[in-house]
């Protein structure tokens, strides 16, 4: 949970998923659902951070 929770890991996680390689459909497909769950993990930390 650490790692999701710093902002700093967090970019370097996305970074590193968007600049692997060659891209095919399924390492697109992958991509698009890493970028999702970063996005979704950020909305719910925010939200919980707010209700603190």
């Amino acid at each position: 949970m650490l790692f999701f929770t710093n902002p700093e890991a967090g970019e370097d996680f996305l970074s590193a998923s968007i600049n692997r390689g060659l891209d095919n459909e399924k390492s697109m497909n992958v991509k698009v659902k890493l970028q999702d769950f970063m996005n979704d993990f950020a909305f719910v930390m925010e939200i919980l951070s707010e209700v603190k």
